[in-house]
């Protein structure tokens, strides 16, 4: 009975001493995975970032060449048209609806070049901001998910701004045609 009172305890030593190792081997290799997937993870998560920034600056390169090719044309009629313009809101004094409508076209033009100079630069700012903002998260580890809001958000300001643009423009059009009759 003593034997086999020892051998029931070598065994039950035995079993444990070979689970400590197994779970220290198993936990060991566990952490390895865990920190080799992390790693991948974080790679995934800067690439996506800089996927999202790339479509970004496409974005505002879209909305500088829209400003480039169709409000530039827009604001150099304007300029063509101005001194004739002015010599007729001066001449038609008395004509209060041409004042108005002088009013309201030459409104349009300021704020169509405000639109494409002074807010578009700023957006080109943020951009700017924010692919510094990744070249350091890149440097410092840091999570991206506020990086990659802060690059939704802007991209939906430059698509906002690209629609606020045509819509100027449309408005600027119908004005200009309006005008165009005080001109002939």
């Amino acid at each position: 009975m003593k034997l086999s009172i020892k051998h029931i305890l070598l065994s039950t030593l035995s079993l444990t001493l070979i689970s400590c190792a197994v779970f220290f081997y198993l936990n060991k290799s566990t952490k390895k995975d865990f920190l080799n997937s992390n790693d991948k993870i974080e790679t995934l998560e800067s690439e996506i970032l800089n996927l999202e920034i790339s479509n970004l600056k496409k974005n505002y390169e879209l909305l500088e060449a829209y400003n480039y090719n169709v409000v530039l044309n827009r604001l150099q009629t304007a300029k063509a048209n101005e001194l004739k313009l002015q010599e007729i809101y001066k001449d038609s004094i008395v004509s209060e609806k041409f004042q108005i409508k002088y009013k309201e076209y030459n409104d349009c033009v300021n704020l169509l070049y405000n639109t494409t100079t002074h807010e578009t630069i700023h957006l080109q700012k943020k951009i700017l901001d924010l692919v510094e903002k990744a070249g350091e998260n890149k440097k410092n580890n840091l999570h991206t998910s506020t990086i990659q809001k802060d690059v939704k958000y802007t991209s939906s300001l430059i698509l906002n701004k690209k629609n606020n643009i045509e819509n100027i423009c449309a408005k600027f059009d119908s004005l200009h045609f309006v005008i165009n009759t005080y001109i002939k």
